[in-house]
């Protein structure tokens, strides 16, 4: 045999040594990163059930999908006697990856409940069905295809401010693999064209399928996967707000903070409000109850009063409460029961001097960190135990 061939043959065991090493180590150690997602004919995305791993974007926690594709424990789908039944809609911060699962809102919003005196005889389940970057639409899509088999008693809709109202549109959004409502003629109509796109054709293909397979069961792969998604995030999504300095660049959907000033946001806001009331007719149309808590984003709640009023300053408002606001007066309008949690949240971020969004050299700005999921759980239970009266407590 000639020497080249065999350096190549010897550095080609060496590589495969390696990789078998590198797996076993891996599995060894138990480090898996699967991929949490799928494409979804229905809702553009939607979680792989039965999917776990490590999550690391934000704060390190090891995820487990149900077997219903829901970041929850398994769930029967018919109801216990006896149970009452609340099921949380939302996007990230609903799903809630940067935190264990027993210390999201809506984990601690279930034990919470189960001592509410209004529920005394009766015990509280709360099923989460929240997925990232979900927009009002894929939440009344989820709504309509998924929660009612469980029976739930109450809908809660978990509604992210900082870009709920930005995901109801394309234009905004420019997202092609998600569906979209759209107006004409003055009625809303499903626009479900990312059925048609490359990655929904790629998903049904048997090749795409059979990579999938081949990366799931491969913790090497799966890690050069992550690794990439990491570096992906770090390279523009995530930004330090220590100062808060960085909000003025950074928090690219500024425009939520005022009254809508384009064509686009107009509509965003439109569609949104009309989103609700389906959500709300949607409700009512199977006996249940249908309520909205709009969550905090981190600017909102900064610990330090100075910086809130310089965003407010550079954005030309009196505060950044307008998304809020109007949410509340549109619920009061509509007949649903709006909580809006920025107010107590600022409030006790300037309390205590604490960041409740945020992790490591990243406090202030992203998702939720546990300190920030135990408050919403606790003012959440109090808020819906006693009957979504209060409105809100600004």
């Amino acid at each position: 045999m000639l020497p080249w061939k065999k350096k190549l043959i010897a550095a080609a065991g060496g590589v495969l040594v390696s990789l078998v090493i590198g797996e076993l180590g891996l599995r060894l150690l138990g480090v898996s990163f699967q991929d949490f997602y799928r494409a979804d004919p229905v809702r553009g995305t939607s979680h792989r059930p039965g999917a776990r791993g490590w999550f690391r974007r934000e704060g390190r926690q090891y995820i487990v999908i149900n077997s219903d594709g829901f970041r929850d424990r398994e769930r029967s789908r018919r109801k216990p006697t006896g149970v009452y039944r609340v099921a949380v809609l939302g996007d990230s911060f609903t799903e809630a990856f940067q935190v264990a699962q027993h210390d999201a809102f809506w984990a601690v919003l279930e034990r919470e409940l189960n001592g509410c005196p209004a529920f005394r005889g009766r015990t509280v389940e709360v099923l989460n069905f929240g997925v990232s970057d979900y927009g009002t639409a894929q939440e009344l899509l989820t709504l309509r295809h998924c929660i009612w088999d469980y029976a739930p008693d109450l809908i809660l809709l978990a509604f992210f401010t900082g870009n709920d109202v930005w995901d109801n549109v394309r234009t905004l959004k420019s997202d092609p693999e998600a569906p979209y409502y759209v107006l004409k003629d003055g009625a809303l109509v499903l626009d479900d064209s990312f059925r048609n796109t490359p990655r929904q054709g790629a998903e049904r293909s048997w090749a795409r399928r059979a990579l999938r397979g081949v990366i799931e069961s491969s913790r090497l792969l799966q890690l050069v996967r992550q690794a990439w998604g990491v570096a992906w995030s770090r390279s523009g999504n995530l930004s330090r707000a220590s100062t808060g300095k960085e909000y003025t660049a950074s928090w690219y959907q500024n425009p939520i903070y005022r009254e809508p000033t384009s064509s686009d946001w107009a509509e965003a806001w439109e569609v949104t409000e009309r989103l609700l009331l389906e959500m709300r007719d949607e409700a009512r149309r199977h006996g249940v109850q249908f309520m909205v808590a709009t969550l905090s984003n981190g600017p909102q709640v900064h610990p330090d009063a100075r910086v809130r009023q310089q965003l407010a300053r550079a954005l030309g408002v009196a505060d950044l409460d307008y998304p809020d606001r109007r949410l509340r007066r549109f619920g009061e309008s509509a007949g649903i029961a709006v909580f809006n949690l920025a107010p107590p949240f600022r409030a006790e971020a300037e309390r205590r001097q604490v960041f409740l969004h945020g992790f490591d050299a990243d406090l202030g700005t992203g998702h939720w960190n546990e300190a920030g999921h135990q408050l919403a759980g606790r003012i959440l239970a109090r808020w819906i135990c006693e009957g979504g009266k209060r409105g809100d407590s600004s």
